[in-house]
């Protein structure tokens, strides 16, 4: 494998990736139909993945602290998207899960952030999004094998 050496121009892909991210990200949110935050987008995703999780998975899981789970559950909680139960086995232990009203925003968020991103990656070519991909399989394995 060939190793680029050039810290300048890895300091430039370090640049365009953060950048791209987060012009991404705005993009997505900017929507008018979408009427949560990314944060709020991705645990919803999240309950709907995975069914009911504990606030410490769900903060493991998107890398932030369980005082930020807490502060996000609580914005959902309010607005009757996701409910808290506490665990029969132990009642010290909170579970959080999809409403069925949070079921329906999560697949109407969903859908259009989906139609927003083919709006974006259908103006590449074919094998622009190929070589994407390719290189995205790269740094995800690389990224694995640097965490574990």
């Amino acid at each position: 494998m060939r190793k680029v050496g050039n810290d300048k121009k890895i300091q430039q892909l370090d640049q365009k990736m953060e950048l791209a991210h987060r012009l991404f990200h705005t993009y997505l949110s900017d929507s008018t139909n979408i009427s949560l935050s990314l944060a709020q987008m991705f645990l919803l995703k999240l309950l709907s993945e995975k069914g009911t999780c504990t606030p410490s998975s769900i903060a493991q899981e998107m890398g932030v602290t369980s005082g930020a789970i807490t502060s996000l559950a609580d914005r959902l909680h309010k607005q009757e998207l996701i409910s808290r139960e506490r665990s029969e086995s132990d009642r010290r232990v909170v579970m959080i899960k999809l409403t069925s009203k949070g079921e329906e925003a999560f697949k109407a968020v969903d859908a259009e952030r989906m139609k927003r991103v083919v709006e974006i990656f259908s103006q590449l070519t074919e094998k622009d999004i190929d070589d994407l991909i390719r290189i995205y399989d790269k740094l995800i394995a690389l990224l694995e094998k640097a965490n574990n």
